[in-house]
């Protein structure tokens, strides 16, 4: 069950509170996922920062309607906005957005608790702290939990209205510590509630976490199992890169093996090594778009890709791609490239991210 919220002083108090707290933002428009934080409230304008530079991206792809969604205390609020466009703040290019008219909260379970909780453990000391005892999360929420003890306690030990101090092992760097009283108990399976209940704090904590939880299982970004709403559809790229399709241009087969996949049969996908005399031969495909590689972050990796940059056609939508090199140095390089439209840097994490830019740039380019 989802309602609506347009009162405008309470979602700017909300907004405020998430930029005071960086919060998670989930961005999304018809292309692209981004995973940002929230930075700055400033007048009817919101600022935030993606983890990922998608904001060249959106800059590249114009676009203008974006869908936010973010966890506030216990529920996981939705919206829609526009972008205003690119600003700076404390040396930090973030994205800006109106601050939303209205704002919709569904916490998108099915059911109060959170289930389907892979390696999730808590622990807790017995009676008289004689020693700890670790169990199974089967599920969570706000007010309790249901658990499973990895070995059968004697009833004298552990029963019914026993009040424990229980540690709970989320994921890695996520746990909560709270008081609670085991309210039912079926040989290893035991409920518990939060006794006198989760601090804000660890509310938040849950909350983020369980948002966090539910886009990773959207699994919009991964690419090994894209949902069909987001997956790019094939007619739209053969419309796209008849032809010509995308040069890639590195000595890493590896990672060209990598890349190629991601993209998939329906793009022509293709390499040459990095030098003047191979990338010429290459260009003579009229390639739709060209990939440079920038393996590290020397100097000479920086001055061969100068020198591949030139040789590369005006008007030639061109990506840099960088691998163990900063951001700082990947956009300091990128800064003085001057057909160079974008800069990301490689994880198999942003496969569906570089499809998504990519395609997005040539439309930009050929229509």
């Amino acid at each position: 069950m989802s309602t609506t919220n347009v009162n405008q002083e309470e979602i700017r108090v909300i907004f405020s509170d998430a930029c005071a707290r960086r919060e998670l933002l989930i961005l999304t428009t018809q292309y692209l996922k981004l995973e940002s934080n929230f930075v700055l409230l400033e007048g009817s304008e919101v600022y935030a920062k993606t983890t990922s530079g998608g904001e060249d991206a959106l800059s590249i792809l114009k676009v203008k309607d974006i869908s936010l969604r973010f966890p506030h205390k216990l529920d996981f609020l939705e919206a829609t906005s526009t972008i205003v466009g690119i600003g700076d703040h404390n040396g930090e290019k973030l994205i800006r957005f109106e601050l939303p008219q209205s704002i919709q909260a569904n916490d998108g379970r099915s059911s109060p608790r959170i289930g389907n909780l892979k390696d999730a453990y808590a622990t807790f000391p017995l009676r008289g702290d004689k020693r700890v005892v670790k169990a199974t999360v089967i599920n969570i929420s706000d007010t309790g939990a249901r658990l499973s003890l990895e070995e059968a306690l004697p009833n004298n030990e552990f029963r019914v209205k026993d009040r424990i101090m229980l540690s709970l092992y989320l994921s890695k760097g996520v746990s909560i510590t709270s008081p609670a009283c085991v309210r039912h108990l079926d040989y290893k399976t035991f409920g518990i509630e939060f006794r006198p209940g989760l601090a804000d704090s660890d509310v938040r904590t849950l909350s983020a976490w369980a948002f966090s939880k539910q886009e990773r299982e959207r699994d919009i970004i991964v690419p090994s199992n894209v949902t069909e709403e987001f997956a790019v559809p094939q007619d739209e790229v053969k419309d796209v890169v008849v032809g010509g399709g995308i040069l890639f241009v590195s000595w890493d087969s590896s990672l060209e093996a990598a890349l190629g996949a991601s993209f998939g049969p329906g793009m022509r996908f293709y390499s040459a090594m990095p030098s003047l005399l191979t990338l010429k031969e290459a260009l003579t495909q009229q390639p739709h778009m060209v990939i440079l590689h920038m393996p590290d972050g020397s100097d000479k990796s920086k001055r061969l890709i100068k020198s591949l940059e030139a040789n590369i056609p005006e008007g030639t939508p061109v990506l840099l791609l960088g691998t163990d090199v900063s951001y700082e140095r990947l956009f300091e390089t990128r800064q003085e490239l001057k057909k160079v439209l974008s800069s990301i840097s490689w994880t198999p994490e942003k496969s569906q991210f570089l499809q998504r830019l990519a395609l997005g740039m040539m439309r930009g380019r050929y229509g």
